[in-house]
């Protein structure tokens, strides 16, 4: 798809200063852009994208998009070329003209035979590299608005708007990567389309998902995270979902909403934003289903869950492990009728978000089958209840990625169905504000009921829940401390589920056990 610089300004509501281009992708980062790209020049707390228009420009950028303080600079070109000093002379002076270095080369360095003299242009591009980077306005097209983060998400939604696809929209506390990636698994099957990569989940993240479509995609699979109120219903009002899926609520989160119940109202704000002919897809399991059910109006609503009254649910739910991998089979139960389904990945949670997929994609009128495969195709994400060996031969569950009290029970109940001892190794969670104590210590009360006969705790929360726990569980003032501990006391007849909050980095656990890892 293609826009021209001028439909891109209206859209925007900027100024187009230069001559009408025609844009057919986007970029934030200098370091990534390709010949042909629009250069959106985000601003953040510590860096100011507008200093870096000349490497976008230089990287084969042939637009931009800058914010308002940029300044239009020059040199006055009455110098005389054959100087040399290493500062700008008092009769250079700054002003209102946009030039390039390669302008200065051609039209004020030249010699008697209209030749640039190689002085003259080392002089010239010392005196550029001495011009603040704030003070240099693009030489290239650029359109210039008050607030490039919003101009980005307001390309974005008219971007979507001329892609032909149907959008899927996914929130929750647990498991939307995981959803993601099965929708967009069923989805492919027999149809181009675009998901979510990465962690781009954020007011940055989802309009440069949506500037990614193109005339071949037929869906688009989008992930919404959050941090506080008001960022789902500002991405989702982009994204502009045609199916809308809450997966859950849990403690995710919850320092940045005050409760669980401001974590609640968050997530649905994707519902607040659906289209009024779009699909609510709803997990009847959760406490809030009932809540998210009422603000969806007139919208209509799917539910999906273990509870025998979801619209679509799973029967005969078994996991286990075959050849060092996790293998998990049920019963689809839909409306259009019955099949067995056997994941790759581990757990009854984990059937809850197949039923969540199974759920969108029933909406877009997904034969059965199709789902069938493309949720059997779904392989563990990284980090997230995924099966290792250890160097000693345990089953070593890494489940690094990030945490909270929801994801703690599900790997739990992962780890009651491996062979061994059970050994817990457990980074303090984050993100939790002032309950964050309270928390610690009911996770210690989890784990100690869960069958877990050893607990190895970093991070200072952590110690309410070895506390909690008793004996059996030790607290390690750092990483390096608990790995030399794991290392002695290992015998190879333990299951070890490692997890903890992203800052915690525990991953670095699991490399220390595990050969090979992620290479």
């Amino acid at each position: 798809m293609n826009m021209m610089l001028s439909e891109i300004a209206a859209c925007v509501q900027g100024k187009l200063v230069g001559e009408d281009v025609a844009i057919s992708s986007v970029s934030i980062d200098t370091r990534a852009i390709k010949p042909g790209q629009l250069y959106v020049a985000i601003k953040g707390h510590n860096f100011d994208g507008n200093e870096f228009v000349a490497e976008a420009e230089q990287a084969g950028a042939v637009a931009a998009i800058v914010h308002q303080g940029i300044t239009a600079t020059a040199i006055d070109g009455g110098h005389d070329c054959s100087r040399q000093s290493s500062a700008f002379p008092p009769s250079m002076e700054v002003r209102s003209v946009a030039i390039s270095t390669t302008a200065w080369k051609q039209d004020d360095c030249k010699d008697a035979g209209g030749r640039a003299t190689q002085g003259a242009v080392a002089e010239v591009e010392q005196r550029m590299e001495q011009l603040p980077r704030e003070l240099m306005r693009p030489t290239i097209p650029h359109i210039v608005v008050d607030d490039t983060r919003l101009a980005l998400a307001e390309l974005a939604g008219v971007w979507r708007k001329k892609a032909a696809v149907s959008v899927v929209g996914i929130t929750g506390s647990n498991g939307k990567t995981t959803v993601k990636e099965m929708v967009a698994a069923i989805l492919s099957v027999n149809a181009d389309t675009l998901f979510t990569q990465g962690n781009l989940n954020n007011d940055i993240g989802v309009p440069l998902t949506l500037l990614r479509l193109n005339e071949q995609h037929r869906y688009a699979v989008i992930e919404m995270g959050a941090n506080h109120p008001g960022e789902i219903e500002y991405t989702s009002q982009y994204a502009q979902a045609d199916v809308a899926i809450i997966t859950n609520v849990g403690a995710a989160h919850i320092e940045g909403f005050g409760s669980i119940d401001g974590v609640a109202k968050a997530k649905g704000e994707i519902i607040q934003t659906l289209k009024q002919d779009g699909v609510a897809v709803l997990n009847r399991d959760d406490a809030y289903f009932d809540y998210w059910k009422s603000i969806a109006g007139t919208r209509k609503v799917i539910s999906f869950g273990i509870d025998e009254r979801a619209d679509v649910t799973a029967h005969s739910v078994k996991t286990e492990i075959i050849n060092h991998a996790f293998a998990t089979t049920f019963e689809l139960v839909t409306a259009k009728g019955e099949l067995t389904v056997k994941l790759k990945l581990a757990g009854r949670h984990n059937v809850v978000n197949a039923l969540a997929a199974a759920t969108a994609c029933l909406a877009l009128d997904t034969d059965l089958q199709q789902i069938k495969q493309g949720l059997e195709s779904v392989k563990p994400v990284t980090g997230r209840l995924q099966p290792l060996v250890s160097r000693l031969g345990n089953i070593v569950i890494d489940d690094t990625y990030n945490a909270n009290s929801a994801s703690l029970k599900a790997g739990l109940d992962v780890l009651a169905n491996c062979d061994g001892k059970r050994w817990l190794v457990l980074g303090a969670f984050g993100e939790l504000g002032p309950d964050s104590p309270k928390i610690h210590e009911q996770m210690g009360e989890l784990i100690k009921s869960s069958g877990v006969v050893r607990l190895l705790a970093v991070g200072s929360d952590a110690g309410n829940t070895v506390k909690i726990f008793g004996e059996g569980a030790t607290f390690f003032d750092t990483q390096n401390d608990l790995i030399e501990m794991l290392k002695q006391e290992l015998k190879g007849d333990e299951a070890i589920l490692i997890k903890g909050s992203r800052a915690q980095r525990m991953e670095n656990v699991v490399a220390a056990l595990v050969e090979n890892f992620r290479k």
